[in-house]
């Protein structure tokens, strides 16, 4: 009896992750050697389309055709949402502008109103634009969101190691 249907999947996955990953010694060393588990996705997408803001696992992705805008917000303030990422992105830029305008009427009457701005420039949220051979390195718990600038075609690889994996049954304790 052959290998099982799961069990060629597996292989299939790790082949498939270890020829990107090849292309990338120094990762491919590190990741593959202490991750207990993966999971491996293809996305396409038309110009517009991508994911609400979210979080998970590291992981790593490959914009194979096209390009994607990413924005992210470090674990501080990580969040997981299913409603619009604009709409999201929308109300975040609408509180941070409603914060600096505070801090710099605050600031107005002491005369520090560059301060003011540069105290509010925390890590509020980080973007860039990933384009066609990218590839994008996604820490654990960063929220992020993602949207297809135009027609997109990528290879995602979440990767669960298992430090991560003990941290997350302790937690449950």
């Amino acid at each position: 009896m052959g290998p099982d249907k799961s069990e060629t999947q597996r292989k299939a996955t790790r082949n498939i992750m270890r020829e990107i990953l090849d292309q990338f010694p120094p990762l491919s060393r590190h990741f593959l050697a202490s991750a207990s588990s993966y999971c491996l996705q293809l996305f396409l997408g038309p110009d517009g389309s991508g994911s609400p803001i979210h979080f998970h696992h590291q992981a790593f992705n490959l914009v194979t055709f096209g390009a994607k805008r990413w924005r992210f917000l470090p674990p501080s303030h990580r969040i997981y949402d299913k409603g619009s990422s604009r709409d999201f992105w929308r109300t975040v830029s609408d509180k941070r502008q409603h914060e600096l305008d505070e801090a710099r009427s605050q600031s107005e009457s002491v005369g520090n109103l560059d301060e003011a701005g540069d105290a509010h420039r925390h890590l509020y949220d980080l973007e860039c634009v990933q384009k066609e051979g990218d590839l994008l390195y996604i820490p654990a718990r960063w929220s992020h969101s993602v949207e297809n600038l135009g027609d997109t075609a990528s290879v995602a690889m979440e990767l669960i190691m298992r430090m991560e994996v003990i941290a997350s049954i302790a937690a449950t304790l």
